[in-house]
This record gives C-alpha cells, sequence and structure tokens, in this order.
C-alpha cells in the first residue's frame, strides 16, 4: 500500500489497516507493506509535519524500515518495530534520533511547568518501552541515549540556586552568579550520556559548559517521583585572584598558578523541587568519581583537593 495523504491521524491508520483486534479474536493474517507520507497529523498525542514511513506488519508486529517526521519544531527518525497489544498498551523497540529540536516546546508536551529550559536538544540511542499513555512509557522505558543540548537557558532550576546560594555563602559573591529564578543561567553546551532504567535517568558525565561555571554530575534523577541523588562538581572560570588575598590559607588550595579556581562538590538529594544540596570535601567522594570530574573539566591531579575544608573552616 502507498499512502499519501495531508492530514494523518495514527489512529486512524491502525483502524484503516485492521490492526486493532478483539481480546478474544485471533491475529489477524493481514501482511502488509506500506509507504506512507504526510503534509501533517497526529501520531498519538504529538503535532507533526512532512512525515515519511515505510512499513511492514505481519503477525501483530508493525517493523518500521524508516519513520521521519518534523515536531516540537525539529526532526525525527527511528528504526524498530511496535508489537501491538489489545487495550493500546504496545512494545516499542527503537532507535531514535533527534535533531534540533526545541527543549521548550518539549518540556511543555512534558508537562514540566515548575522550571524552564530552551536551546536545541540533538539526541540519539536506543530505548524500548511498553504501555499506551506518556506516564507508562516513562515507567517502563530502558534503553541508553546521547544527548547534547546549546545555546539556551535554564530558569527556575533549584539545584542551581541553592547552589548558586551556597557559593556566595563561601565568599565566592564576586563571582557575579545570574539569577536562575527571574534571569536563569544562559549556557553554551549540556551533554551526557544517560542510561534509561523503568523511570529513571543515570548519568556519570553530565555536564553544562557557560561562560563563566562549568557543571558537571554523576548520580540519579528519578522521573517517576522526582528525586535526586546527585553529587555535583561547579568549575568556576573566572580568575580569582582576590580570594587568595582574603583568604591567606586557601590560595594554593583554591587556585592554579592561572588564578582559577579548582572544582567544588555538593550532595544534592531528595526532591527537584526543593532539594537539599550541601557542600562535599573531595576526601568524602569515591576516587571513581573525582576521576570523572578531572576528566570532563580537563583538570591536572593536584587541583582536586579539599577545598570545602579550607572555605567551610573545618
Amino acid at each position: 500500500m502507498n499512502l499519501d495523504t495531508s492530514y494523518l491521524n495514527s489512529d486512524d491508520l491502525l483502524r484503516l489497516i485492521s490492526l486493532r483486534q478483539p481480546k478474544k479474536e485471533k491475529p489477524s493474517s493481514l501482511v502488509l507493506g506500506a509507504t506512507v507520507t504526510a503534509q501533517a497529523g497526529k501520531l498519538t498525542d504529538i503535532d507533526f509535519t512532512d512525515l515519511r514511513a515505510v512499513l511492514k506488519y505481519s503477525q501483530e508486529i508493525l517493523d518500521f524500515e524508516t519513520l521521519e517526521a518534523n515536531c516540537f519544531d525539529g526532526k525525527f527518525k527511528a528504526k524498530g518495530k511496535v508489537k501491538l497489544q489489545s487495550g493500546g498498551k504496545n512494545q516499542y523497540d527503537a532507535d531514535i534520533s533527534i535533531g534540533r529540536m526545541s527543549l521548550d516546546h518539549l518540556q511543555n508536551y512534558m508537562d514540566i511547568s515548575d522550571s524552564t529550559i530552551t536551546g536545541r536538544l540533538t539526541l540519539s540511542g536506543n530505548v524500548t518501552a511498553t504501555g499506551g499513555t506518556f506516564e507508562e512509557l516513562q515507567k517502563t522505558a530502558k534503553g541508553k541515549i546521547q544527548i547534547r543540548a546549546e545555546k539556551g537557558v535554564l530558569k527556575k532550576y533549584s539545584v542551581l540556586s541553592k547552589i548558586f546560594s551556597l557559593l556566595n555563602v563561601l565568599q565566592l559573591a564576586r563571582l557575579k552568579l545570574p539569577d536562575v529564578t527571574t534571569e536563569g543561567m544562559a549556557y553554551n553546551a549540556m551533554t551526557a550520556d544517560i542510561a534509561i532504567q523503568e523511570g529513571v535517568l543515570s548519568s556519570d558525565n553530565f555536564f553544562i559548559n557557560s561562560d563563566s561555571l562549568q557543571f558537571s554530575s554523576t548520580g540519579k534523577v528519578n522521573m517517576i517521583n522526582r528525586k535526586l541523588d546527585l553529587i555535583v562538581g561547579v568549575h568556576p572560570l573566572q580568575s580569582l585572584d582576590f580570594i587568595a588575598s582574603k583568604i591567606p590559607v586557601a590560595g594554593w588550595l583554591i587556585t592554579d598558578e592561572r588564578g582559577k579556581l579548582v572544582t567544588l562538590h555538593f550532595k544534592v538529594g531528595g526532591v527537584w523541587d526543593n532539594p537539599d544540596v550541601s557542600p562535599m570535601p573531595a576526601k568524602s567522594i569515591g576516587r571513581g568519581t573525582l576521576d570523572i570530574f578531572k576528566k570532563i573539566f580537563q583538570l591536572p591531579e593536584k587541583l582536586i583537593t579539599d577545598t570545602g575544608d579550607v572555605l567551610l573552616g573545618r
């Protein structure tokens, strides 16, 4: 079958080729190959344009050799299969890629209204999931993805707000830290390799690069109960010679020979709307995690030091 239409609803397509079977009926004996193009339409509850798909259906398994469309102001591509189940709780297994999608459009769809992120998202990876709704798919999703976001703003993020507050307490107010509640923090790039397991996102190399600060974190984010379990490293990029004059004993611990601040570490836990954030001395962090921060920030060994002990007077 070749289908070319100005508008396509995916539910209508499934009805058209009789893929939905009553529970007590035998699986359909239909074998179908199809090329589908549509100028616009809706896939479940996602609006798209410029759809092109090459599909094969047999024994209630829908293989898609090609699935391409524009959505969320970017491009989506996938290759994989769907095992169609009664009740709409289908099983998905797909290699996916996303090209420069709008992050603010995505977060509106995901109903993340308590914080704001803008920029363009690029993503690739493999994901499996089972369900008929976004919530069900989120709870059952498994896989690995690589992400990169560029040229955006992070706003109303409690973790950043509390870390900036602690940096001010630690006598680093002259960093001129952004107000993430009103103006937000602009970033140049955000990258991570992420493992997905039943609603929990894990990464050991999440990294944010901005003009004045670099952030990295290792740990987990539970998307179901919205809880965090992270260790965050912060590496200011500005020259901080003034700190050495105000805290003489910290001069060699805080800055290198170029006057750059070493990493400061924070423990982040609890719910993401109001997380618990506290400074951590390097000696309380595992060697593996310290090595990750050293590699991400491209720091020499001598810069991984217990700055927290000095700054907090312990």
